[in-house]
C-alpha cells in the first residue's frame, strides 16, 4: 500500500520515478580488480598502529599493536594489553615465525607463519606477510588469478568462485574492483570495511574482520598507516629476547 502512495505522489508531482540501477556486467568488477593488481604500488616498508579484538561467544579481548616492517624481508608485530603492557612480540620472515611472550620468558616458533599465527590463538588464516600485502592492496598471495564462475551478489557487487584452490572458494568485488569479502575453504570469511577516500590511499581498508566457522571473530582496526620509501634496516626488525629465554616449537593440539 505504501509503494502505491509513493507512485501516486511522484505522478501527481509531475516527477518521474528514478530508473532502476543498471545491472553490473559479469566481468566488470573482475576487470577493475585485475587493473588494480597491475597498478599495486611498491611498498618497501611501512608502519601501522592498530587494535586487535578477539570475540568468542559473549567474551571479547582487545589489544593494541604496532605493526611494521618490509614485506619482502621481515615483519614485526608487538601487542599490548589495555594498560600498555606488552604481552607478545612477533617476528616473521619467509622461513619462520617467532613469538616472544615476556610473562613466560618463552619464544614460540613455527616454520610455517600462517600455522604459527593460528596456533598462537589469533583466529586468522593469514600470515603477517599476507596481512601486510592485503593492507597495501596486493592480493596476489591470496586470490587466484582466474575464476571459474560468477554470479550477482547485490545490485552493485558480484561474487567470483574458484575451483581447486586449497584456500579460497570465492570473493565479492564491487564495480571499482575493491575486495569486500573473501571466503575460505575451511569455512572462514574475511570482510573489509572503512575504505579510504580517495581510493589510492593506503591502507586499502581500515577495518578487517575474520569470522571463523563457529562465529568467533578477529577484528583488526587500523588507526594509522605510514608508507616508507625505503626498506627498514635489518636491526629495526630483529626480535630481542633475554639470553635465558626458552625456545619452544608450536604444536597442534
Amino acid at each position: 500500500m505504501r509503494s502505491i502512495f509513493l507512485v501516486l505522489f511522484f505522478f501527481m508531482a509531475g516527477c518521474t520515478l528514478p530508473p532502476p540501477p543498471m545491472p553490473v556486467q559479469p566481468d566488470q568488477p573482475w576487470t577493475a580488480f585485475t587493473a588494480r593488481m597491475a597498478a599495486v604500488p611498491d611498498v618497501p616498508g611501512f608502519s601501522a598502529r592498530m587494535s586487535v579484538t578477539t570475540i568468542s561467544g559473549k567474551s571479547g579481548h582487545r589489544l593494541t599493536g604496532d605493526f611494521w616492517g618490509s614485506p619482502a624481508s621481515a615483519l614485526r608485530l608487538d601487542l599490548q594489553a589495555g594498560i600498555g603492557k606488552t604481552v607478545s612480540m612477533l617476528r616473521e620472515d619467509a622461513a619462520n615465525l617467532q613469538a616472544f611472550l615476556p610473562d613466560s620468558n618463552r619464544v614460540y616458533h613455527h616454520p610455517d607463519p600462517s600455522t604459527g599465527i593460528r596456533l598462537l590463538g589469533l583466529s586468522t588464516p593469514f600470515s603477517l606477510t599476507e596481512l601486510a600485502r592485503i593492507l597495501t592492496g596486493d592480493w596476489s598471495p591470496v586470490i587466484p588469478r582466474k575464476f571459474a564462475r560468477t554470479s550477482s551478489h547485490t545490485d552493485t557487487t558480484r561474487q567470483y568462485e574458484f575451483e581447486n584452490d586449497p584456500r579460497i572458494t570465492s570473493v565479492v568485488l564491487d564495480t571499482s574492483g575493491r575486495v569486500l569479502q573473501v571466503n575460505g575453504t575451511q569455512g572462514w570469511t574475511l570482510t573489509l570495511d572503512r575504505f579510504p577516500d580517495p581510493p589510492a590511499l593506503l591502507p586499502v581498508a581500515r577495518k578487517l574482520t575474520v569470522t571463523s566457522p563457529n562465529n568467533d571473530k578477529l577484528v583488526i582496526r587500523i588507526k594509522s598507516f605510514t608508507q616508507r620509501t625505503t626498506p627498514w634496516p635489518p636491526h629495526a626488525l630483529t626480535l630481542e629476547v633475554p639470553e635465558d629465554a626458552m625456545y619452544m616449537l608450536l604444536l597442534e593440539e
